[in-house]
C-alpha cells in the first residue's frame, strides 16, 4: 500500500521535471541558434 502511494506522489512530480527539463532544452536550443544566425 505504502509503495502504490509513494507512486502516487513521485510520478507526477517525475513527469513535471520531465516535461520542465524538455522545455529548457528546447529554450536552450532556440538561444544558440539565435545566436548562431
Amino acid at each position: 500500500m505504502q509503495l502504490a502511494h509513494s507512486e502516487l506522489i513521485y510520478h507526477p512530480i517525475f513527469l513535471l521535471f520531465n516535461i520542465s527539463h524538455c522545455s529548457v532544452s528546447i529554450f536552450l536550443k532556440r538561444t544558440v541558434t539565435l545566436i548562431s544566425y
